[in-house]
């Protein structure tokens, strides 16, 4: 399986599910849980079985499936984006950064020095708060937070620095 192509989809995924998450804040019929699940279960029995059978007869790989699957993410991911554009004025290419949100990996290196904290304490503290799992670098599960997760830990950490004695004086 090309990993490549599969992060590449996960992290249009993650852009497509921030996109809807910011249009649930508008009423639709298109919203509604009864709606949401019986659609999200049909499109995902439809979409299973036909990628298995078209790898199986060889029609395809499972590298293009992979392939096309990350270019039709970003193309939602893409819609998202004009909609949410066209709704609040945003540039379209600013409308959805996806999970994406970039946290500064030194200034994590100072938060931790700073406050006396070591990897794990940080990757126990994004596991219990965040429910993320805790494996992997710090990085990895720094990566695994939602955007809003994201911002919320950074001014959570912000937070703590700020009320820690003596750090700033």
């Amino acid at each position: 399986m090309n990993t490549e192509l599969t992060e590449r989809y996960a992290r249009a995924l993650h852009a497509m599910q921030a996109g809807v998450a910011f249009m649930m804040n508008f009423p639709s019929p298109e919203i509604m849980p009864k709606h949401l699940r019986v659609g999200i279960n049909a499109a995902m029995c439809d979409h299973a079985a036909l990628a298995k059978l078209l790898i199986a007869k060889g029609i395809i790989t499972e590298d293009e499936y992979l392939l096309s699957l990350a270019e039709a993410m970003e193309a939602e991911v893409e819609r998202y984006r004009q909609s949410i554009a066209e709704r609040t004025g945003v540039k379209p290419e600013e409308a959805i950064e996806g999970e994406g949100f970039h946290i500064d990996m030194t200034w994590v290196s100072e938060s931790k020095k700073a406050l006396k904290w070591t990897d794990d304490t940080f990757k126990t503290f994004l596991a219990s708060q965040y429910m993320v799992s805790p494996q992997g670098t710090l990085e990895d599960v720094i990566k695994r937070l939602t955007r809003e997760q994201a911002e919320e830990f950074v001014k959570e950490i912000n937070s703590r620095l700020e009320n820690q004695p003596g750090l700033f004086e």
